[in-house]
């Protein structure tokens, strides 16, 4: 997103279905460490690693181990250690015996009996979410033989590439005769597709908008959703006979932002409904397949996230 003069008139816990999709929390029915090797309940957790410590996954190992998982879905692991390396980690912690596969940047790590496998998607998708990881899970007294994968969706802004990614998901999906679990990172949400902005992501996307189309149609969408006269107003004070108009979305988010801090009214609001370039599109499209497996205290609300409110997107 870079800055520049571009004038801005020129931007999921499991109950076995024949599809279910699970998000970037824990997902399964989660029980107390160490029985789950002793029911047929699935304790998963899907796990992005935001491309840290690829190299020394060792500083996972308490984690690793104190989650006690029976399968892990990890994405962003391209060029790194997670895979290979984690296995041993919970074998010395005495968690059992893991298996492992990964495609891409994505990966299976479970101790479950079954076998293991990746997916390319295909039909034209160059993205990075054409590629599954996964293990085929066999069936025991009360859980038929299940398939769970890892996915990570395309990053851009806009959905496009993920739609298409979503849609050749479900396809995936509706040719397998059995469950099928998918998890991982989907880079959209169930509520809006980006996540809802608070006031202060909105006036940074302004302040980043530059040449960007997608971002200056998000901005004026949250400009007009608030007081656009008061937010008008307001750059006027900040540039005394300058015609806004003429000015960069920097300048005018540099405004917002200074106004913002000194405790004024800018005229923007908290997003509480998607405005209408951040309409949920990837999860609606998967949930033509899937179901969504979350618990209330994960879901999404229809307001900002706040640090740290253990809920996702």
């Amino acid at each position: 997103m870079a800055s520049g003069n571009t004038n801005r008139s020129g931007r999921r816990i499991l109950g076995l279905s024949s599809r279910l999709l699970c998000g970037v929390a824990l997902a399964g029915s989660v029980v107390a460490p160490g029985r789950a090797a002793d029911r047929d309940d699935l304790r998963i957790m899907t796990l992005n690693i935001w491309n840290k410590f690829k190299q020394n996954p060792e500083v996972t190992a308490d984690f690793m181990a104190a989650a006690n998982f029976d399968v892990l879905g990890m994405q962003e692991i391209n060029g790194s250690r997670y895979v290979t390396d984690i296995p041993g980690f919970l074998s010395q912690a005495g968690r059992g015996t893991y298996g492992n596969i990964q495609v891409g940047d994505v990966g299976i790590i479970s101790r479950l009996p079954g076998t293991y496998g990746t997916i390319n998607l295909g039909g034209g998708i160059t993205t990075q979410g054409r590629y599954v990881s996964y293990t085929q899970v066999d069936a025991k007294a009360s859980r038929p033989g299940t398939l769970i994968g890892t996915v990570h969706l395309d990053y851009g802004d806009a959905a496009t590439q993920r739609v298409k990614e979503a849609k050749a998901l479900n396809n995936w999906a509706g040719s397998i005769k059995q469950p099928v679990i998918l998890l991982g990172d989907f880079n959209a949400g169930d509520v809006s597709e980006r996540g809802l902005h608070h006031i202060e992501a909105q006036i940074r996307l302004i302040q980043n908008v530059s040449g960007n189309s997608f971002y200056r149609d998000l901005a004026w969408d949250y400009i007009r959703d608030g007081n656009e006269a008061t937010l008008r107003s307001v750059i006027q004070d900040a540039y005394p006979g300058r015609n806004i108009d003429d000015l960069s979305w920097k300048e005018w988010g540099d405004a917002l932002d200074a106004a913002r801090k000194a405790g004024k009214d800018v005229g923007l609001k908290e997003e509480t409904y998607p405005v209408a370039n951040n309409i949920p599109n990837t999860m609606n499209v998967l949930k033509k397949q899937y179901m969504m497996l979350q618990t209330d205290a994960g879901r999404e609300s229809f307001k900002p996230h706040d640090l740290n409110d253990g809920s996702g997107t």
